[in-house]
């Protein structure tokens, strides 16, 4: 018993020192975001409808950002006017694609790995966005942030009081304010991500990596099932889903359930659950996870029945 606490307390610091790094540059990202972007500019640059979660799928997918560092920038875009769907789209994407993530995917699982994951993570995200501005069509979420989403007066109509409000700040000030929409943002969601990342160590270290691949063989139903099953709470970095799913493939794991580990062992780990909760509500957290279970099956059998393998 204590040889295991033991090798969770390490799981726990070696998940921590890779992925805090991280979720501090998104922390940072989010804040020069939020005090630099006006809010008008978000909203004419993500538009409004099916242009914006579209756009901010695109967006998330060129952003070198994992599940945890999306959090804090979803955050201040919503302060800043985006809707819930773009959001949802936005963090829906961000651990599916990226430079780093689509060029580890194609050297280490090939060409027809990467095509498909492409295709799941934007038509993922887009009907996933779509969705949540169709269920959560009264969730304003500006304010639930705290941010604004209420009009307000151009800077590019040659308002004085607007161009002085806009450009008085000097860059030391600024950058003040980035330090404490940080640091605020920090102790919003580090209780959440620590307590996640621990759940996450102690299930890696109860259930080894070698266990579970030994488990998982063929496409058949069983092979779907525990794949989702093992992938759902398991914490996987950014590139660290693609070795895995190449070991399985190795021991016999056929594409389509392969498929459906990578997709959902990057999209519903813990950490991420936790904070999204904390960050729109358990209603919106619950509707993530069950979106990104289902969505990973589909793609997987989808993916299957298209000839893979």
């Amino acid at each position: 018993m204590d040889q295991l606490l033991i090798q969770a307390a390490l799981r726990f610091v070696h998940l921590t020192m890779h992925v805090y790094p991280t979720f501090i540059v998104g922390v940072v990202f989010g804040a020069v975001l939020q005090v630099v972007v006006h809010p008008e500019t978000v909203l004419r640059v993500m538009g409004k409808g099916w242009q914006s979660i579209l756009r901010a799928a695109i967006f998330g997918g060129i952003t070198p950002s994992c599940s945890c560092s999306s959090i804090p920038i979803a955050e201040s875009m919503g302060k800043r006017g985006a809707s819930i769907g773009a959001l949802g789209s936005f963090l829906f994407v961000s651990p599916v694609l990226g430079p780093h993530t689509i060029v580890l995917t194609y050297v280490v699982l090939g060409q027809e790995f990467l095509i498909a994951r492409v295709i799941a993570g934007l038509v993922g995200a887009v009907l996933f966005g779509l969705v949540l501005d169709r269920v959560f069509v009264d969730v304003d979420v500006a304010a639930l942030l705290g941010g604004t989403d209420k009009p307000t007066k151009s800077c590019c109509a040659g308002d004085d009081s607007c161009s002085s409000n806009q450009n008085g700040s000097s860059w030391v000030d600024k950058i003040k304010e980035i330090g404490t929409e940080s640091w605020s943002m920090i102790k919003r969601f580090s209780f959440y991500l620590f307590l996640g990342l621990m759940i996450s160590a102690l299930l890696d270290t109860l259930v080894p990596a070698n266990t579970l691949q030994s488990l998982i063989k063929g496409d058949g139903v069983l092979s779907y099932l525990l794949s989702l099953g093992i992938g759902l709470p398991v914490y996987m970095s950014a590139g660290e889903e693609i070795v895995v799913t190449n070991s399985l493939l190795g021991l016999g794991l056929a594409k389509g359930p392969a498929m459906t580990f990578l997709l959902v062992s990057v999209g519903t780990c813990i950490p991420t659950i936790m904070m999204f909760r904390k960050m729109l509500g358990q209603k919106a957290a619950t509707f993530y996870t069950v979106w990104w279970i289902g969505f990973s099956l589909v793609a997987g059998i989808v993916y299957q029945l298209a000839g893979a393998g």
